[in-house]
């Protein structure tokens, strides 16, 4: 066997589905060879149902013709004689919440800055201490300690205070925690997590003495000002899969047939696209969860009960009929349907849409929880704002993945939702993860990163074009700019924008050409209102598209002209 694996198997256990897909090398380069799911029954009826881990193997098996497990289930590993794989690894979406108490001596940039780190796992904080109740004879402290043996936290978090002139309060706090956790049993005892001045780490330590396990991650802001989260990030995505894979017992049979080479989707989400040398904004919709990875500053989030299975009611309670029903053309009995809809996805994640008003639902719930995830990356990513909220900063290129994004929607419906739901500015390149490979890929990274950026360029990602999306508002009808396209050897395109228009120009696959865009006053392409931009554009399955109705998106809140709205622009992308 080489350095590096040549045949991979990627083990992807989420809340609606087990899958199981084979890379292996195909002539000169890495291919995607085949992929088996089954049903995670267990997500939904806990000891309900087989091993949806085995049952995919086995469908992946009959699919190649391969055997890939021996007799007891566990992948056969190295390959040998045609038989089993060189490596496996694993990803996983099920864990639940890391339940984290919450420390800082100050309300300052520090804390904001643990706040969006936990943004990035799936996490809650489930009590919180400042510095005014440090002192343990003060009733603030009592209640701090009485709430963590009520509910235990898997972590303590505590930050608090710049590098350069270390607050002594924070070793004060130390001490405090460790005398809360001295009333739990000492298996029962959460871990220390320490993100505060690097000056103190050592006293830290001496203040805990044996009482705590305690780990290290760099201050978030070490100057009070600059927030820096990817330590702190990485921290907590360690002990979110250590500590809750430990209590997860449907767990343990991925782990086992993985070695423990199991990663969070959000870190194999960017680990798949930061193969590219590009600033990728990729976002997953799953059944109970929507992550967003960011590979230009390493970002990472992963919005709670928001998808289209276990997380589709909470997502409804959460934003509300209205919300939803603004995507959907039918106007009787839609609120009803919306939350029969909602329900019968949290119950049986894994079925997909079967008529033209369920697959109008579904992707009214895949805009809706690519709008929350957006929404909270925001509040979260220590960015520069250049938009205005929900707007994120301008990407090279946005990525959308997940089995409702895949194959279970035309084309042109799935790039309309992705849009309509991350609200792209600017100009960026569009794709489609069409066969869920990201997740999968992201997990064998660290394996062989050169045969998955080779599967991700062949196989991993239907390109769309180029989206060109002015950022500003103006009356329906108005002028939002003016688009020139040339192409060698053809003669130049010209577009008038008006607000609310979706156009979209034909330029093929693996073409490129030079796009003018002129905005008009008051709208912004990326170099300042008002001002013009030349730009190479790249082609795809959907070409150029002009996206004229603004940012932020407004859709018209009449119902007649909402549905006119909605039907004029899916025409437009599905349009030869």
């Amino acid at each position: 066997m080489s350095a590096e694996p040549e045949s991979l198997l990627a083990l992807d256990m989420g809340s609606a589905y087990a899958k199981a897909t084979l890379v292996d090398r195909v002539g000169d380069s890495h291919r995607f060879v085949a992929r088996g799911s089954a049903p995670q029954v267990q997500a939904v009826a806990p000891g309900g149902g087989s091993d949806s881990l085995a049952d995919c193997l086995s469908d992946l098996e009959n699919v190649t013709g391969r055997p890939l497990a021996d007799g007891d289930g566990q992948p056969i590993e190295p390959e040998r004689f045609g038989a089993g794989v060189d490596a496996v690894a694993g990803v996983t979406s099920v864990l639940k919440p890391l339940r984290v108490a919450l420390c800082s001596v100050h309300d300052d940039a520090s804390l904001h800055a643990a706040e969006g780190a936990l943004r990035a796992i799936p996490s809650e904080i489930t009590v919180r201490l400042g510095g005014a109740q440090v002192d343990a004879r003060r009733e603030g402290f009592a209640r701090f300690a009485q709430s963590v043996r009520d509910e235990t936290p898997h972590v303590f978090l505590l930050v608090g205070g710049g590098d350069q002139k270390p607050d002594r309060a924070v070793v004060a706090m130390v001490e405090a925690v460790a005398v809360a956790a001295t009333l739990l049993r000492p298996e029962e005892r959460p871990v220390l997590l320490y993100a505060g001045p690097l000056e103190l780490r050592q006293a830290v330590l001496g203040a805990v003495g044996e009482r705590l396990t305690v780990r290290m991650a760099d201050n978030p802001a070490p100057d009070g000002k600059m927030v820096t989260i990817d330590s702190l990030c990485r921290e907590l995505d360690v002990l979110h899969l250590t500590l809750l894979g430990d209590e997860a017992a449907e767990l343990e049979g991925l782990w086992q047939r993985c070695s423990g080479r199991v990663a969070s989707v959000s870190q194999a989400m960017l680990r798949a696209y930061s193969q590219r040398d590009v600033d990728v904004l990729a976002a997953d919709v799953g059944a109970s969860q929507t992550v967003l990875a960011r590979t230009g500053p390493a970002r990472v989030l992963v919005e709670r009960d928001c998808g289209v299975g276990q997380g589709a009611d909470p997502l409804l309670m959460r934003m509300g009929t209205p919300a939803f029903r603004r995507w959907v053309s039918v106007a009787d009995d839609v609120d009803e349907s919306l939350g029969a809809w909602a329900l019968n996805r949290q119950a049986r994640p894994w079925l997909r849409a079967a008529s033209a008003p369920e697959r109008e639902m579904e992707l009214a719930f895949v805009r809706e929880a690519l709008g929350a995830a957006l929404r909270s990356a925001v509040g979260a990513w220590p960015e520069k704002r250049e938009y205005p909220e929900p707007l994120l900063p301008r990407v090279d290129m946005v990525v959308g993945s997940g089995a409702v994004l895949g194959r279970s929607h035309s084309v042109p419906q799935a790039a309309l939702a992705l849009i309509d739901g991350l609200q792209p500015v600017g100009v960026c390149r569009l794709a489609l993860d069409r066969d869920n490979l990201g997740t999968s890929l992201g997990a064998l990274a660290q394996l062989n990163p050169t045969a998955v950026l080779s599967v991700l360029e062949r196989d991993g990602m239907l390109v769309l074009g180029t989206l060109v999306a002015p950022v500003g508002q103006a009356r329906h009808g108005r002028e939002v700019a003016r688009v020139s396209l040339r192409v060698a050897g053809d003669e130049p395109v010209e577009v008038r924008l008006e607000a609310g228009q979706l156009v979209r120009l034909p330029l093929p696959a693996g073409v490129t050409g030079q796009a003018v865009v002129q905005p008009a006053r008051g709208y912004d392409v990326g170099a300042g209102a008002g001002q013009g931009l030349e730009v190479e554009v790249e082609g795809g399955a959907l070409g150029l598209i002009l996206d004229g109705r603004g940012r932020p998106l407004e859709v018209p809140s009449g119902p007649t002209e909402r549905v006119a709205a909605l039907g004029r622009w899916l025409a437009a992308l599905e349009a030869k």
